[in-house]
């Protein structure tokens, strides 16, 4: 912000320079240093007692960002950035909802290799002459069933 007096400079929530809501790049242009840095102050003041994310919600919630800068801290900018925090909130739920959906539809198919590894090792054993005790010709039609069973279940 070079060529700014100090009375022209006004804090707000960067809009190009963010991570999560833009506050520490916004920090970060305002006292002009490297936002990574203000990032870090957060870490490390999170780790060092929990109020970095406290500190964090609260300069969301009160901070306007770089479109609205022209509008003075006020009920309608806080409301606003509460609906930011709620949309945020939101997304990453949303995206927490679809790794979970995720791993369901791969445990899935983790029970399905279990299955093949299980039979796979049972047949081997027949083949070796170590289990005789099943006719594996009429075990089959039972092994498509079950399969088709399951696979329609889920």
């Amino acid at each position: 912000m070079k060529g700014k007096t100090e009375a022209e400079r006004k804090l707000y929530r960067s809009e190009g320079n963010k991570v999560i809501a833009g506050v520490a790049g916004g920090l970060g242009e305002y006292f002009n240093i490297d936002p990574v840095v203000v990032r870090l102050i957060f870490v490390a003041v999170t780790l060092l007692g929990g109020g970095g994310v406290i500190a964090y919600l609260i300069m969301w919630l009160v901070i306007p960002t770089q479109n609205s800068s022209e509008k003075a801290l006020s009920q309608e900018v806080v409301h606003e950035n509460a609906k930011d925090i709620a949309n945020t909130a939101r997304m990453y739920a949303d995206e927490m909802n679809m790794k979970n959906t995720k791993k369901k539809e791969n445990k899935g198919s983790g029970k399905f290799g279990w299955l093949l590894l299980i039979l796979g090792i049972l047949l081997l054993i027949s083949n070796l002459g170590w289990f005789r005790m099943v006719d594996w010709e009429r075990f089959w039609p039972l092994v498509l069933v079950v399969l088709g069973l399951y696979f329609l279940a889920k």
